[in-house]
């Protein structure tokens, strides 16, 4: 009967849902879409938390952004395979079934099956209503704000500051929850890893200390505790770090650890990412970084040479630099840094063809 209106994704009932369809992960294109899809894959097979059913809704959402429907349909049929046989009262998880709930409501709409789209909205209003919510489409409980944090770290760091505020927000009610505690402390991280300052750096560093102490499999983070131990506690740093290449069998997470090396040591770097590729070939990260690591120490070298550059006062000769990823940065971005003022002249010595690309020179 309320087919006519579901002709616009505008319709209330729609857009008051909580899922991964309403909540904004600013994915810029079907490349980006297509690169979390491989990552959220790894996220799937060895996350730590009980969260495999959100990661899988999101799957389901970034099929739909790639037109592929059917697969969308069995992500979240998985999804709801693994609530049935972890949670079979379901009721401990009512957050995570509106969540799988709210997108099957949405893919039905983009597949024009309006019933199916009814189905679902009445499945959702009934639980509302069990759970005494205000809104019949939408439940403010801990559980729901949670699954948005960890959809929002898993679509990138640069989201940590909001993913932080959703943890906080389940922990309102859920103070002791280890999971929402290990979720704030990744957001805490990732928050600091897109603004990296002391006070940043020490909240992440505590959190992520008290997270390890409570979970000592957690390798992921390990690995994140070790990055903000390095520049004070580099003995620690490197005991972390070598537990995870140790015990750890989740490729992004030795990834991590391999970068953590990186400047030090190529080779360490190189067999931990051989190692990587050896439990999951098709992670092309892995690949990409490994062609990109044995030209570390020149890459360094133009880095030395542009300080030398600003610190020398020939500042004018460089304008910009761009430094291309993987050098620490999750999200996949060129690093820019722009040298402006200055004076002098400054001879490059004569070496291969810079790596990185300087913009603006003065020849």
């Amino acid at each position: 009967g309320n087919e006519q209106n579901r002709e616009s994704p505008s319709d209330p009932s729609l857009q008051a849902l909580q899922c991964h369809f309403t909540w904004n992960f600013e994915i810029r294109d079907k490349v980006d879409a297509a690169h979390i899809l491989q990552t959220l894959a790894l996220r799937i097979a060895h996350t730590h938390y009980q969260n495999q059913p959100t990661f899988l809704a999101m799957q389901a959402y970034l099929y739909h952004l790639q037109g592929q429907y059917e697969d969308a349909l069995q992500s979240l049929r998985e999804a709801e395979e693994i609530l049935q046989r972890d949670h079979p009262d379901n009721f401990p998880r009512q957050g995570l079934v509106l969540v799988i709930y709210g997108n099957y409501a949405w893919l039905y709409y983009h597949l024009a099956h309006y019933d199916l789209v009814e189905l679902y909205l009445d499945k959702v209003r009934k639980i509302c209503s069990s759970l005494k919510s205000r809104s019949p489409y939408a439940a403010q409980i801990p559980e729901i704000h949670a699954q948005k944090g960890w959809s929002l770290l898993a679509a990138g760091f640069r989201n940590g500051r909001e993913a932080t505020e959703c943890f906080q927000m389940a922990l309102r009610e859920d103070e002791a929850n280890g999971e929402f505690l290990a979720g704030l402390a990744i957001a805490a991280f990732a928050s600091w890893t897109h603004s990296p300052n002391s006070a940043s750096r020490n909240a992440a560093r505590e959190k992520l200390g008290a997270i390890i102490r409570e979970q000592q499999q957690n390798y992921e983070a390990k690995v994140y505790l070790a990055k903000t131990l390095k520049s004070v506690n580099r003995e620690q740093a490197e005991a972390l770090l070598e537990d995870v290449v140790q015990n750890s069998l989740d490729p992004e997470v030795l990834r991590n650890a391999a970068k953590s090396f990186q400047r030090e040591f190529v080779e360490k770097s190189i067999s931990i990412l051989e190692r990587a590729i050896s439990l999951n070939p098709n992670y092309h990260l892995l690949h990409y970084d490994l062609d990109f690591y044995p030209h570390l120490p020149r890459v360094w070298e133009e880095c030395f040479y542009l300080l030398d550059l600003v610190l020398s006062g020939a500042q004018d000769s460089v304008q910009e630099v761009n430094v291309a990823e993987p050098l620490c940065n999750s999200d996949h971005k060129i690093i820019k840094f722009n040298i402006s003022g200055g004076g002098g002249h400054h001879q490059r010595s004569p070496t291969q063809k810079p790596l990185i690309s300087e913009r603006g020179t003065t020849q």
